[in-house]
């Protein structure tokens, strides 16, 4: 019975020194690199999405960025992740490539989409509360779908 005590007592002992000596993961990886966010290391096709010729004066929601984790309904009625929305008429929004992504605006405007890659969409007329799909590839080409 002793032994069975002793026993006891070293395995309890042993258990505690276990957890104890182990180091968080999250803290080991965010010291290697702590600027490095989750999104910045897996993407390898960053693209930057923006307006060119064309101002505007209403309020663009993008839905469909993986910038975030927020959900939203894109053009097709299907559900989508990441969404921006701006009424700067000189926005800039860094996206993963290939993506697809929706443009809703708040009021009848024009844009004309552009994503780094050497060409742009030409003026897409967008009605007041209507919806335009995008998809940018791994060039950063952008084509309106």
């Amino acid at each position: 019975m002793k032994k069975l005590i002793f026993v006891n007592c070293i395995l309890a002992i042993a258990v505690i020194f276990s957890f104890c000596a182990k180091s968080d993961p999250k803290e080991e990886l965010n010291t290697l690199n702590p600027e490095v966010t989750a999104i910045d290391r897996a993407c390898n096709y960053p693209c930057t999405v923006s307006n060119i010729g064309t101002l505007n004066n209403v309020t663009l929601t993008f839905c469909g960025t993986n910038t975030n984790s927020t959900n939203c309904i894109s053009c097709t009625g299907a559900l989508a992740q990441g969404v921006v929305s701006t009424s700067d008429p000189l926005y800039a929004i860094d996206m993963c490539a290939p993506t697809t992504f929706s443009v809703i605006a708040s009021g009848q405007t024009s844009v004309n989409l552009t994503a780094g890659g050497g060409n742009s969409t030409g003026p897409v007329t967008i009605l007041a509360g209507g919806c335009k799909r995008f998809m940018i590839d791994t060039n950063c080409i952008i084509y309106k779908l």
